[in-house]
């Protein structure tokens, strides 16, 4: 979990499968360069000479993810949702963030900044699903905060606001002077460069 975390919080990747091989297997070309293609078939193959694998996820990708059918007595009002203590929210973030991020439910801590356990675009996925189900309003980048952890996450649930978030309201993320200049105007999350064509 710990590379998976660190590929995520430096390359905003979510990486569904780890491997390990033994020392001098991998396949090079002639000039000694990695051979990316015949890597991946032998992946595909299962060829390569593994001494570790971890999946985390099966063949979802995130753009499959599920939508609940919620009903109106399974889903939560606003004033239900801020009356449940503070173990309750947790477990419901914990089972919401394994859907959403296929983060195993092992890995979620209460002290783990929420932008190591997921990728960009499902961090963004979730930050709709706060919205939506939680009725919470933060900003575009509230979610991409090294102090954004699941504890933190719990608070702003119960409150309803994130009150270290501009004015709590999310109102910060359109302020175009405090969203990173074009590329937040633009909506573009935190550490991902945008082009304009």
């Amino acid at each position: 979990d710990g590379i998976r975390g660190a590929v995520n919080q430096e390359h905003s990747l979510s990486i569904t499968e780890i491997v390990l091989l033994q020392p001098k297997t991998v396949p090079k070309t002639s000039s000694g360069k990695i051979a990316r293609s015949w890597c991946r078939k032998a992946f595909l193959g299962k060829t390569l000479k593994v001494i570790y694998r971890k999946a985390y996820r099966g063949t979802t990708s995130t753009f499959e993810i599920e939508q609940k059918d919620l009903t109106k007595e399974q889903k939560l009002t606003s004033e239900e949702i801020r009356i449940l203590n503070k173990k309750d929210i947790l477990l419901k973030l914990r089972a919401d963030i394994t859907k959403t991020g296929g983060v195993s439910p092992d890995a979620i801590q209460e002290n783990v900044v929420m932008a190591t356990l997921m990728d960009s675009l499902t961090l963004s996925q979730f930050k709709g699903l706060l919205e939506a189900e939680y009725y919470v309003k933060i900003s575009d980048e509230y979610l991409f905060r090294e102090s954004t952890t699941v504890k933190k996450l719990v608070e702003v649930v119960r409150l309803g606001y994130a009150p270290d978030d501009g004015d709590g309201s999310g109102a910060a993320s359109t302020a175009v002077g405090n969203s990173g200049g074009l590329a937040g105007a633009l909506g573009c999350p935190p550490g991902v460069v945008c082009t304009i064509l």
